[in-house]
């Protein structure tokens, strides 16, 4: 992607384990349609490419609720 402005974060299950989330989708915020996902590392951490605009970031995991954050608005570089 020509996009060098990113989101990023760290989700992880709340339990004991803390593993991370399975999933985490970038909602584009004046769609509600997924612009994108990504796949956290063993550690949580995620990050994703994204063109200026306003987005949502839930994360999904089986047998937990997803968790929607945002709207965040991400700037032009």
């Amino acid at each position: 992607m020509p996009y060098s402005t990113s989101l990023s974060g760290k989700a992880n299950i709340n339990t004991t384990s803390g593993a991370p989330v399975s999933l985490v989708l970038i909602i584009d915020a004046t769609t509600n349609e997924t612009y994108t996902t990504a796949t956290p590392d063993e550690s949580g951490n995620w990050s994703a490419n994204v063109p200026p605009g306003d987005y949502y970031v839930a994360y999904a995991s089986p047998d937990c609720q997803p968790i929607i954050h945002g709207p965040y608005h991400v700037e032009a570089d």
